[in-house]
């Protein structure tokens, strides 16, 4: 059994698209599953919003994340457990990739590819391009997705709770001593959030500090508001909510807004160009394509910066959905 394990405080402008794309890649993946969010001290709808999708939602006080993900494990019924940030949205192809690691190949943990999805400044964007290959390089898994055998993640004593920052780094290390921890292909799209909320001058000092004073500097709250801070609201994602509210060039999947286009010109080329003859042959031949070929495809297109923030957040659903036919653009006329 699959274990889905969410930490959250107050995302409850982001956890619904994380839930909408997880429940609907674990009813695809076909495996016993299950997901719990863990409510940290949360003071918004983020209970609720968890209980209206039917997933496990347990209460805690820690607000450190470490403790905050172990409770959720210590909880979890499964043998398999994923760790997946709330403002992650996650397909079934590193689902399945993160079982089939576990299941068939011996692994006994790792994590996946990811891309920062939005908008994002130039040093983000930066950031975006190294990120990821030093990851791989180090074998390190992202907060945003880590998967792990319950036995290696027990061993090992599960996150450090001593850490309020990079435990997920930890665990890594600590996971490659007891056996395979692999670095999937498939990748997840993760917020950019706190790139456009911080400055590159605040994000510089943030990890020119923790590069400088290690450990220690991880070991304590303070000094960690990237993580820990009350500048939570995503400028964008608030954009985003009015622009649903006011049906402004609005994507939907099964009734439920996914992508919004805020620009004219890439709304009325996603209206002309959705049933994606350009891309594949038709439809159904998109529907099997992994999210790499599919990024492939959108690059073929001419898809980049704005565009490909914009379009990249609705790849997920639309390989889902686009072969059902499920597509409905409001705003448009």
């Amino acid at each position: 059994m699959l274990s889905i394990i969410i930490p959250a405080h107050n995302e409850e402008l982001l956890l619904g698209r994380t839930l909408y794309h997880l429940t609907t890649a674990v009813d695809e993946l076909g495996l016993p599953s299950e997901i719990i969010v863990v409510d940290d001290a949360s003071t918004d709808r983020t209970a609720a919003i968890a209980e209206e999708y039917g997933v496990r939602v347990i209460h805690v006080n820690h607000r450190q994340i470490a403790a905050t993900r172990n409770a959720g494990a210590r909880e979890a019924r499964g043998d398999m457990l994923l760790f997946v940030d709330a403002d992650t949205l996650v397909s079934v192809y590193p689902l399945r990739a993160a079982v089939e690691a576990m299941e068939k190949k011996g692994a006994v943990g790792g994590g996946c590819r990811f891309r920062f999805e939005g908008r994002l400044p130039l040093y983000g964007r930066i950031m975006q391009s190294l990120a990821m290959p030093l990851y791989s390089l180090a074998r390190l898994a992202s907060g945003c997705f880590l998967f792990c055998r319950r036995e290696a993640f027990e061993a090992v004593g599960g996150f450090d709770e001593k850490l309020f920052a990079a435990e997920e780094a930890y665990l890594s290390r600590a996971l490659h001593k007891k056996g395979r921890f692999v670095i999937l292909r498939e990748s997840v799209f993760t917020s950019g959030r706190k790139l456009r909320t911080y400055s590159f001058g605040e994000v510089l000092r943030l990890f020119g500090g923790i590069a400088m004073s290690g450990f220690k500097s991880v070991q304590q709250r303070e000094g960690l508001d990237i993580w820990y801070g009350e500048r939570r609201q995503d400028p964008e994602e608030m954009a985003r909510q009015a622009q649903i509210a006011n049906d402004e060039w609005v994507v939907e999947v099964d009734g439920r807004p996914v992508a919004l286009l805020t620009e004219p010109e890439w709304a009325e080329m996603f209206r002309t160009s959705y049933k994606i003859k350009p891309l594949a042959e038709d439809a159904e031949t998109l529907a099997k394509l992994n999210d790499v070929e599919f990024w492939n495809a959108m690059e073929g297109m001419k898809f980049r910066h704005r565009a490909t923030a914009q379009l990249g957040e609705m790849a997920f659903p639309l390989m889902n959905a686009l072969s059902r036919g499920r597509i409905v653009m409001r705003g448009m006329y």
